[in-house]
Order: C-alpha cells, then structure tokens, then sequence
C-alpha cells in the first residue's frame, strides 16, 4: 500500500504565491483609482468655499447692488396696506 499524500486545493487554479500576487495587485490597483478619483475626479469640498463670518449684532442692514441694467427680485410679496 503506498500512501499518497493530499492534493492541495487551488483557488481559481492558482498556487499560494500566484494567488498572493494576485491580491497585492488587485489592492494596488483599487488604492491606485482610490486616489486618482480623489485627485482628480471628486467634487470640491465646502474647504474650498472660505466662508467669512462676524458675530451677530442689532443694526440697520445695509446692501448695495452697483450694475448696469435693472435690478429685479426672484420673489416678490405684496404687503397690507396697514403696512408703512
């Protein structure tokens, strides 16, 4: 009787090393589109918007619109005749 000794199971047909060569290259490739999708491809973020902010205090509200052509609300409201 001669003893044989148990056939190693291959993954998708590959040995250990070729299956370990084929993990490293699959995560290369996703942290590599990772960052390329980041550096080139994302939305900017709200860092870009540098927002300037004052605390809040009670006064008049004073804007002014310097532009040639009209100046027209998006919205209008009419207001009651009790209003001054």
């Amino acid at each position: 009787m001669t003893s044989r000794s148990p056939k190693r199971r291959r993954l998708f047909g590959l040995g250990p090393g070729q299956l370990l060569l084929l993990l490293v290259v699959l995560g290369v490739a996703a942290g590599g589109g990772y960052y390329g999708y980041q550096r080139l491809l994302a939305p900017e973020t709200a860092t870009a918007a540098r927002l300037q902010t004052q605390p809040v205090r009670r006064g008049n509200l004073v804007a002014t619109v310097s532009s040639t052509g009209t100046v027209q609300a998006n919205t209008t409201a009419r207001a009651p005749a009790s209003c001054s």
